[in-house]
């Protein structure tokens, strides 16, 4: 008998729900990102941000400052001289590359300025615009190092804004500790009314034996922060959690996009303390075509706490597009994505993480996949609502990156207030044999879809707290207020389970191997033109479109990107 067990009688009924396909493309620079295709029943998809970082380098005219420093000292004179001209137009300050600056630099207040303070490299025709530096052009860099422990190389005042960071290397000397290598506001130590600035093609780094906490801390209570084409490494503790970039008051708009961003807690955390005003939520976010890694020679080697790639305590109408995301052990949890709505000190009600939108990323080497907290379990909080997974793909999970516990999906939080509007379609989930691909915990959660996905099911599958599995586990999770239909579900009967313990319209293989993939050995996750699941044969999905994720899709997001590869991993440690 043919390993494949389809529902073929099913599929003569027609495609009776949308899906999405389409590119990547879109939504940085200015340009809105194209909207997702409609929900296949009452969810509400989310809304996209609705307001863009504008990146065009500012232009020195007539009547602007350029001035150049050689030593430390001028630096520190220039800042003083370009704060006190002109709100209006656009100034420069201008770094000699291969030079050193030692000390700590304060951005000083511009309140009500337009125009911009470029503090730039000299050589900065070798860091071209949109490209994305590495550690080997730090020669065309100056070098900023603080040489005080726990005191920033940069650092904002109050005040401060409308201030462009271009093509500078910055870092610390071989002092214990560090807290920020670039401070571009800290409510929590009085640096306030900050915003408007953009770190542009920068090389931002810790050294390899000292502790450093941060990279950038994004606080702007103005809003408007960007880092783009930079490379920041070596962001790491022992003992607290550490994060290239962090923001937990920026009311957006928010631009991470085509960086290389590598520490051992969070990769990039937003949240993790309590903005003083519902105002000052982190909103409107664009992640693009980022390389968020933590580094794999760490495992096992080091002492430094290891934790998640991205998490999301806090976050409002985001955008994940074209990333790649590689690298994540229990050293505490393991995962690739946490979305775990906190309101950590317990003032901040209003925390949310809602509207958020992950789409074409690569997440791969991995204990677990997904972390997702409905609500704050300990502290009152919003409910997480509208959120859209889909052409996303994960491999090599589980195995040398886990220590036993493989869940895919992890759902938990209470059951009031509910969450609402969750949407995961046309993924690819090569995950590993243990665990459930989706572990539930309280009832009372509405319009939850997850359709057109290619995924093994594990010991459990479907799972909920107390014992049941499949439709028994999504009806008591939520009652008839979902759609499960067009999944490929591999490896059920491997774990003594069948599609009759499921909703009707699902498919399942014994194996990956007979899915079809173009080269499984290879990690080329497109489907053949032979596969049963390839758009017009019969296992297509919903839309007519090929089941899993559109991976000649999710490639041309990432595309200029980089990353250790598109999609073949590196050879593990």
């Amino acid at each position: 008998m043919n390993s494949r067990t389809l529902l073929w009688p099913l599929l003569a009924l027609g495609l009776l729900l949308s899906g999405c396909s389409g590119s990547g493309s879109g939504g940085s620079g200015g340009e809105p990102a194209p909207a997702p295709a409609p929900a296949p029943n009452a969810a509400k998809l989310p809304q996209l941000p609705q307001a863009q970082v504008d990146v065009t380098m500012p232009i020195i005219t007539i009547g602007g400052i350029t001035c150049n420093a050689t030593t430390a000292s001028e630096f520190s004179s220039c800042l003083t001289t370009v704060a006190a001209a002109s709100l209006s137009l656009n100034h420069e300050i201008v770094l000699t590359a291969g030079a050193a600056y030692d000390g700590n630099f304060t951005l000083p207040g511009r309140s009500g300025a337009t125009g911009w303070v470029v503090i730039r490299s000299s050589a900065i025709a070798n860091l071209p615009v949109g490209t994305r530096v590495s550690s080997s052009q730090a020669s065309s860099m100056p070098r900023i190092r603080t040489t005080s422990t726990d005191t920033a190389a940069i650092h904002a005042a109050s005040n401060a804004s409308h201030y462009r960071l271009v093509g500078l290397e910055v870092t610390q000397s071989a002092v214990a500790h560090m807290y920020n290598l670039v401070t571009l506001g800290e409510a929590s130590n009085g640096i306030v009314n900050t915003g408007y600035v953009i770190v542009d093609r920068c090389y931002i780094h810790g050294l390899s034996t000292s502790e450093t906490r941060r990279g950038v801390n994004m606080d702007l209570r103005l809003g408007t922060g960007a880092v783009i084409e930079s490379f920041i490494e070596n962001i790491h503790e022992t003992g607290a959690d550490s994060q290239t970039i962090l923001a937990i008051e920026n009311p957006g708009p928010i631009l991470i996009q085509n960086n290389d961003l590598s520490a051992a807690g969070e990769v990039v955390l937003f949240g993790g303390g309590d903005p003083s005003s519902v105002t000052y939520l982190p909103q409107d976010i664009t992640i693009k075509r980022n390389y968020l890694h933590i580094n794999p020679a760490w495992k096992g080697t080091t002492s430094w706490s290891v934790k998640t790639i991205i998490e999301f305590k806090l976050g409002k109408r985001v955008l994940m597009e074209g990333n790649i995301l590689e690298y994540s052990w229990p050293g505490d949890i393991g995962y690739g994505w946490r979305l775990t709505v906190r309101n950590q000190g317990g003032n901040a009600p209003f925390a949310d993480v809602s509207d958020i939108t992950i789409r074409y990323n690569t997440t791969a080497h991995v204990g677990k996949g997904f972390n997702f907290l409905g609500t704050d379990n300990d502290q009152p909080s919003l409910a997480q609502k509208h959120w859209l997974i889909e052409h996303n793909l994960w491999y090599d999970m589980g195995g040398q990156w886990s220590n036993g516990s493989n869940n895919f999906w992890v759902w938990t939080g209470p059951s009031s207030p509910a969450t609402d509007d969750i949407v995961f379609r046309h993924n690819t989930v090569i995950n590993a044999t243990a665990g459930a691909f989706l572990y539930t915990g309280p009832s009372g959660q509405t319009n939850f879809t997850f359709q057109d996905n290619i995924i093994h099911h594990g010991d459990y599958g479907v799972y909920r707290d107390g014992g049941v599995i499949g439709t028994q586990a999504l009806n008591a999770q939520w009652g008839s207020s979902y759609t499960f239909t067009k999944n490929l579900i591999v490896g059920m009967a491997a774990a003594g389970h069948n599609l009759g313990e499921y909703p009707a319209g699902n498919f399942t293989e014994a194996a990956f191997s007979n899915v079809g993939f173009v080269n499984l050995g290879a990690n080329d996750y497109h489907l053949a033109a032979s596969s049963l699941y390839k758009a017009g044969h019969a296992g297509q999905a919903s839309d007519g479109t090929d089941l899993g994720a559109n991976i000649t899709a999710l490639e041309a997001a990432q595309a200029g990107g980089g990353g250790s590869s598109d999609i073949t991993p590196p050879a593990a440690p």
